[in-house]
């Protein structure tokens, strides 16, 4: 597994907060990347006794992030840019932008943290 295709812890808990809870094998436990053999999602886990999943979070890759986002109307386009011998991506999200960054990932992150700030939180059911 290499983390580099996964979104950062960070924006994992942003994700989460905005109703990201699709099924997926790797979570954050305290913050480090693990594996599941059981489809994990944000609320399967989050009663449960074992706190090790209790306090997990989906770790998704910056694809289905993408695919995620897209689906709910923020689709992000990432274009490689060269300037002055310089390598640079920039990642554009509908009704918004970002400026150059010098990875994929990084373009990716940035788009992605932008698109969550325009996402309301989801309703929660009244009791």
């Amino acid at each position: 597994m290499n983390s580099k295709f996964f979104v950062p812890f960070e924006t994992a808990k942003l994700l989460k907060e905005k109703g990201y809870d699709e099924p997926i094998n790797y979570y954050y436990g305290d913050g480090i990347l693990r594996m599941t053999s059981e489809p994990f999602t944000n609320t399967l886990f989050a009663n449960t006794p074992n706190k090790v999943y209790n306090e997990s979070i989906s770790a998704p890759t910056y694809h289905e992030v993408v695919n995620w986002l897209d689906r709910r109307g923020y689709p992000i386009e990432i274009i490689w840019v060269r300037e002055h011998s310089i390598l640079m991506w920039y990642c554009g999200v509908a009704h918004g932008a970002t400026p150059n960054y010098p990875t994929r990932e990084e373009a990716l992150n940035a788009a992605i943290l932008k698109a969550l700030e325009m996402i309301n939180p989801p309703r929660r059911p009244d009791r």
